[in-house]
């Protein structure tokens, strides 16, 4: 349990509050916009799921294609590279990052998460 609670992106996502937030930004980037600040998910499946329930704020489903992969020295695991697209226009290019402890039910910003379906 020690080795999962000094990883860093465990720590920020467990122990972040309100003014926290603004200091995990300014010190890791932007929530899915940085790799040094990806979104976990469990599994490379999750990362699917995930992307599958990402809208626009506006409430549509948005289309993503895998650009590749990176690493950064904070998370020992490959980051994901996405491009987030609507109807051809690039909205955003996020960072996932697979096999971490949870799956985030967290959108990053102009986006949100559709409910899990039943």
């Amino acid at each position: 349990m020690e080795v999962i609670e000094e990883n860093p992106l465990f720590k920020m996502m467990n122990e972040m509050s309100a003014s926290e937030e603004e200091t995990a930004i300014a010190d890791y980037g932007e929530f899915g916009y940085e790799a040094s600040n990806p979104i976990p998910v469990k599994s490379e499946l999750d990362i699917s799921t995930y992307l599958g329930r990402l809208r626009t704020i506006a409430g549509k489903k948005v289309a993503y294609k895998k650009l590749g992969i990176t690493n950064t020295p904070l998370i020992e695991t490959p980051i994901a590279i996405y491009k987030i697209t609507l109807h051809g226009t690039l909205l955003a290019t996020l960072y996932i990052s697979a096999n971490q402890f949870i799956n985030s039910e967290r959108a990053p910003k102009n986006f949100e998460l559709a409910a899990l379906p039943h």
